[in-house]
């Protein structure tokens, strides 16, 4: 994902670029992309300045402030989708550092855009023993804000996922039990 970062010239105007792409018909002004972004208002509005220079957003003229949406017409829009939310590439060490301060890892599971099946649950579990509410809500708020829209993140503390799992918890099985899933940590057994 950090490649991106640095093909694109910031990590800023990638994830900008993101929350237009998955929201392409969404109109939106420089606060509002700065709260969704997490980035400080100054720095968005350059980085919108010169998305709307390159041709990809286009200014909203029946705004009353000075907004803007994604240019349907814009000549990559498809292409540059397709190179921005292919997940299944994302380095699976860099995803796997994430998870490190949030507790002792027991089992990380990658599902959903992950590994190009939209159709799950879940794109990520996490299962650990002695999880920190603060690092899980602080990673949570660091994905959504990196990819552009919400990712299902399940993150469980071993105790509740024992319970879950032995009282045939349908979700969790669901979610488990996959073809494509990939496991990056598996120290519950699962995939044996």
């Amino acid at each position: 994902m950090f490649e991106l970062s640095k093909l694109f010239g910031s990590e800023m105007r990638v994830k900008i670029i993101r929350v237009f792409l998955r929201n392409q018909d969404i109109t939106l002004n420089n606060l509002e992309v700065s709260k969704k972004c997490k980035v400080k208002e100054d720095l968005s509005r350059k980085e919108l300045v010169q998305l709307e220079k390159s041709g990809l957003l286009i200014r909203d003229k029946n705004s009353r402030e000075i907004a803007y949406k994604l240019n349907r017409e814009f000549r990559f829009r498809e292409t540059l989708y397709t190179l921005m939310f292919d997940f299944k590439s994302a380095s699976r060490d860099a995803i796997k550092e994430r998870f490190v301060d949030i507790g002792r890892m027991k089992l990380l599971m990658l599902s959903g855009v992950f590994v190009g099946d939209e159709n799950t649950r879940c794109d990520i579990l996490y299962v650990g023993e002695a999880v920190k509410v603060q690092q899980k809500d602080k990673l949570l708020a660091e994905f959504e804000s990196e990819v552009g829209f919400p990712l299902r993140i399940e993150i469980i503390d071993l105790e509740e996922y024992n319970y879950r799992f032995k009282m045939f918890d349908r979700y969790l099985r669901d979610a488990l039990y996959r073809d494509t899933n990939e496991f990056l940590v598996d120290k519950v057994g699962i995939n044996k």
